[in-house]
């Protein structure tokens, strides 16, 4: 028989009457690898956490959520010691800036003292087992300025491809999609979703035609490609010379702004590079009013609103307003090189010069390229060129058959 409503009124009475033992709430901070960098220095100076304990944690999402997307290459054994360096100047009170102590990665393709260079292909892993003895330029810039370079994402092989089809790790997966069967863009797959999973704040990445803005649309972050030759690219396996450039992949472009800061900036080392002196000092204090005043050009023809859905054209428009919305000015910019004409362009500066034969695809300076790449991480560069021409050239096809054509 069922108890009346005044008999079980006078039950739950009684229950609460009880003494039941009362939780214990406290605040719970949140998880810092989620959030900016500005937030995750701000919780080191309140005592929220270390830099130890942040690198502990991005490091365990590496080898889980990490190694089930198939977003890393390598990781470094010098994190953790860095990290407590970290610390140590900040209980000192000697911070080296915003990237003390900060969780970052660099893509496939970087050198990096005690990891190998697989470029992501298994090929080249196979062939070059060794760990290199020297950083990349840009990872060699992030280390003074106190980053913790956690080791190397997953790209496509030798960053050619756009999907991030690494045959060394595998397919780099989408972490928004848990039916794995949409891709992450690419080249620089692993250094986007690291970015995107919040296994580092910000990663280095390349583009030439798309790979660091492909994969950053596609996970839901902000991709650089900077002024060409405003970064130097010592010390990384080339793409295209004439159209490479490496960047920053982060969560907010004020993130985005504070990594590339610290690795631009004019070096001998890569002919290519600029040559005047370059200030990085405004992009690592941006502000919410940065755009005001801003002028922004726009090249119509880089816009096939044609070949566009609706959608995608109202979510450029939207973009635009909201850059104007900013305080910036967007007007249409007639460049002189574009995506249509650059090919014909190469091919009258190459007729003008009369030194090589008329090809868009500059096969010479690439293979030049690859050449100077490994004149600087090896005695024998000549020797090391031969041993990974052939894997190298199965992506950049456009190349001779051997080295010495």
């Amino acid at each position: 028989m069922s108890p009346s409503r005044r008999e079980a009124l006078a039950q739950l009475a009684a229950l609460v009457a009880l003494p039941l033992p009362l939780r214990e709430w406290s605040l719970v901070a949140p998880d810092p690898l989620d959030g900016t960098i500005a937030d995750y220095q701000a919780g080191c100076r309140r005592g929220l956490w270390t830099a130890v304990d942040v690198t502990a944690r991005a490091l365990e999402r590496c080898r889980s959520q990490g190694k089930a997307w198939r977003a890393i290459d390598a990781l470094a054994d010098t994190a953790l010691p860095d990290a407590r360096a970290a610390d140590d100047r900040r209980r000192a009170g000697r911070p080296r800036g915003p990237l003390d102590g900060v969780p970052v990665f660099a893509k496939a393709i970087y050198d990096m003292t005690g990891l190998r260079t697989t470029g992501s292909s298994a090929e080249w892993a196979r062939l070059f087992p060794d760990p290199v003895r020297r950083d990349a330029l840009e990872v060699a810039r992030l280390r003074p300025a106190g980053a913790i370079v956690l080791g190397k994402t997953a790209a496509d092989d030798f960053a050619y491809h756009g999907n991030g089809t690494s045959s060394h790790t595998g397919q780099v997966l989408n972490p928004h999609d848990p039916t794995g069967t949409r891709t992450p863009g690419g080249s620089s797959a692993g250094s986007a979703v690291a970015v995107a999973s919040g296994m580092a704040f910000a990663s280095l990445g390349t583009d030439d035609g798309g790979s660091n803005r492909i994969p950053a649309q596609f996970t839901g972050v902000v991709g650089v490609k900077p002024t060409f030759g405003l970064v130097p690219r010592t010390g990384v396996i080339p793409t295209w010379p004439y159209l490479d450039t490496h960047g920053p992949l982060a969560r907010t472009v004020a993130d985005a702004a504070l990594l590339l800061a610290a690795i631009a900036g004019a070096d001998a080392s890569d002919p290519l590079a600029l040559t005047a002196a370059w200030n990085g000092a405004p992009l690592a204090q941006l502000r919410d009013d940065a755009l005001a005043g801003v002028r922004l050009g726009i090249v119509e023809v880089h816009v096939p609103r044609a070949q566009m859905t609706a959608e995608a054209v109202a979510m450029w428009d939207r973009a635009l307003g909201d850059l104007r919305a900013a305080g910036a000015t967007v007007e249409p910019l007639a460049a002189a090189i574009t995506r249509v004409n650059y090919r014909d362009a190469f091919a009258a500066s190459a007729r003008d010069r009369g030194d090589v034969a008329v090809d868009a695809n500059s096969p010479a300076p690439t293979a030049n390229a690859l050449y100077r790449y490994f004149a600087g991480r090896t005695d024998d560069p000549r020797a090391a060129v031969r041993a990974g021409y052939p894997a190298f050239r199965a992506f950049y096809d456009v190349l001779p058959a051997t080295f010495e054509e």
